[in-house]
């Protein structure tokens, strides 16, 4: 009860009290390892856990009861799966499968199969590790297991999206989900709602599943849940943009896991940090993690793990414009993928490659790789895939084929990129999200201003509803994320916090593009802070709208404007300047910017950066 409830702390505690007794039935010590190992699993406390499985093999095998040593062997099985030892787990897990059978006890042959699974899912074995969930799925469905049927579509679920059957995924997951839910298992609801996250194209919605997954696995107790949704959150604040914020929830991932120990999740939120600090301009920090992520990936007992040297390693050099040794690495990745049928990681690889290509000048190279890479990707029916980005490989293809002269089939691939672009925000409500997503993600920016041009040159023009700018608004969302932002301002500690807070979080409301934090000080006015695309310069954009602060100090009310005022409303430029004041004196001003072919601001985002600058 104590465990079902949360309280895996505490369920420790009453465990090892109980143990303490010598008159236990073999079966109840049993019984009592098993679920204290299951909340030390909980709690990140791998060491512990597998102590425990290990007393229980040692019971089982002593007690020659075939099905203590099936139980024994299943949690052995969970414990080397979570420390990535999959391989051994298999092992383990096939034994426990046997000596259940034996037993003739089906809820034990169910439990096994579910073990076998889970490791084989994890070994990368994913047509196998269906065969196994499918067997559990039927014999715990028998016994009017819910719990235990859920988990092994969960299992299904993962395996097909590790084989790029995202419908297939997708189906599996909501029978794992609405079956946790039946029967109130919290882990199997988070599990079920974080795979749902992982071919889903939608970000609002993949944001809204995440923070759901998260709340069911806070609940159950379960840290390592916990650190796979904040690894998961932190890609989606990635791909909004908003690379500062996921810097920190990645980092948050990072702490779990390193009180956990579980090798896979630290490598999985290293590589993903050296990805958000490429892309914040850190290349150094960029390198570290990815460095790391490479170290850890080839301890882990995975099938890919050959693969991923010459990828990490491709990507860094990619990342510091070594062309030459990114070529090379790539091919290299390439020759070890051929013969498997790992999809996804082929065409991360050829992405790889193609940009190498690109770099070095080698256009015909570049095109025969992005041209494989995308019918591989039209194999999959151009589904969103997990393990390489769709809109970058399909931008990639467009550029490919403009270097080699190829007009026509260069604009239907800009036009398959956009539509990948526009689909992801469809039904995104909060302006704020979309804005970042069209201006902070260097691709989509880029494909934005692309399609937009080409749409210039049509006899027919520039449509008027525009799809990345079409979308229903919900105001409701920003203000809920301004009344949040309030109580953690509270909680800052200096002026060097405050600082970089209110221009992550002024960015994130708005979707601001230039994002300046000026002060007055006796010295003149000074920026403290600023957020501005790549290639500008912040200082320069303060000394051009010194007059625009100087209307702001006059009349201390916060100014929106867009300009050149008649100009048609894609090319204008929307301007907030919200002004900092506390006790009547003015502090300094919030100045927040975006060009129409990103967004544009109204009297609601004018009015939210005051109340923001209020607070500050």
């Amino acid at each position: 009860m104590l465990a079902a409830a949360g309280q895996h702390a505490r369920a420790v505690e009453v465990a090892t009290t109980a143990l303490a007794s010598a008159r236990l039935p073999v079966a109840t010590r049993l019984d009592l390892l098993d679920l204290r190992a299951e909340s030390h699993f909980a709690l990140g406390e791998l060491t512990a856990a597998e102590a425990d499985a290990t007393t229980m093999v040692t019971a089982a095998r002593r007690s020659r009861s075939t099905a203590f040593l099936a139980q024994a062997l299943n949690r052995r099985a969970a414990v080397e799966t979570q420390k990535s030892e999959t391989r051994l787990a298999m092992v383990t897990a096939a034994e426990a499968l046997k000596a259940a059978r034996h037993s003739r006890q089906p809820k034990l042959e169910a439990a096994s199969l579910f073990r076998l699974a889970n490791a084989q899912q994890r070994h990368r074995e994913h047509r196998q590790a269906v065969q196994s969930a499918t067997q559990a799925v039927k014999l715990f469905r028998k016994l009017g297991d819910a719990a235990g049927e859920g988990r092994a579509w969960w299992v299904v679920a993962s395996s097909r999206s590790g084989q790029g059957r995202a419908a297939d995924s997708r189906a599996a997951a909501h029978k794992a989900l609405a079956l946790a839910e039946r029967c109130g298992d919290l882990f199997g609801v988070g599990s079920a709602t974080n795979i749902l996250t992982f071919n889903e194209p939608d970000l609002a919605l993949r944001i809204r599943l995440l923070k759901n997954a998260r709340a069911a696995f806070t609940s159950a107790g379960y840290q390592r849940g916990q650190a796979i949704v904040a690894n998961n959150l932190g890609i989606a604040y990635w791909q909004l943009g908003l690379h500062r914020r996921a810097r920190r929830v990645l980092q948050f991932a990072n702490d779990l896991n390193r009180q956990s120990g579980v090798l896979s999740l630290g490598a999985s939120t290293n590589w993903n940090l050296a990805e958000t600090e490429n892309a914040i301009g850190d290349l150094a920090a960029a390198r570290r993690y990815a460095e790391a992520s490479c170290a850890q990936w080839v301890l882990v007992d995975d099938a890919m793990r050959h693969f991923y040297r010459p990828i990490i390693y491709g990507k860094i050099a990619l990342w510091e414009g070594n062309f030459v040794e990114a070529q090379q690495l790539f091919e290299q990745g390439l020759r070890e993928l051929q013969d498997t049928d790992r999809d996804a990681p082929i065409v991360d690889v050829l992405i790889g490659l193609a940009e190498a290509q690109l770099g070095l000048g080698n256009a015909a190279a570049a095109l025969m790789a992005t041209t494989r890479a995308t019918t591989i990707h039209r194999q999959h029916d151009l589904a969103s895939m997990d393990g390489f980005d769709h809109v970058h490989l399909w931008w990639l293809h467009h550029q490919a084929l403009g270097a080699n002269d190829k007009p026509g089939a260069a604009r239907q691939a800009l036009s398959v990129a956009y539509r990948f672009v526009a689909e992801q925000i469809a039904d995104v409500t909060d302006e704020g999200l979309r804005r970042n997503f069209l201006n902070k993600v260097d691709d989509n920016r880029q494909i934005a201003a692309a399609w937009l041009a080409d749409a210039r040159k049509r006899k027919t023009g520039i449509p008027k509803r525009i799809p990345h700018l079409a979308g229903k608004s919900n105001l409701r969302e920003p203000f809920e994320r301004l009344a949040d932002t309030g109580l953690r301002l509270n909680e800052l500690r200096s002026a060097a916090e405050l600082h970089e807070f209110l221009i992550d979080e002024a960015t994130e409301l708005s979707g601001g593009e230039r994002v300046l934090l000026v002060l007055e000080t006796p010295q003149g006015r000074q920026l403290a802070g600023s957020l501005v695309p790549k290639g500008e310069d912040a200082e320069t954009l303060l000394i051009s709208i010194a007059p625009d602060l100087q209307q702001v100090q006059r009349t201390r009310t916060a100014l929106l404007d867009h300009t050149p005022e008649r100009a048609k409303e894609l090319d204008q430029r929307s301007r907030i300047i919200a002004p900092l004041i506390a006790q009547q004196q003015l502090l300094g001003y919030l100045y927040l910017d975006i060009d129409g072919a990103y967004g544009r601001f109204h009297d609601t985002d004018r009015d939210m950066m005051a109340m923001l600058s209020s607070q500050a």
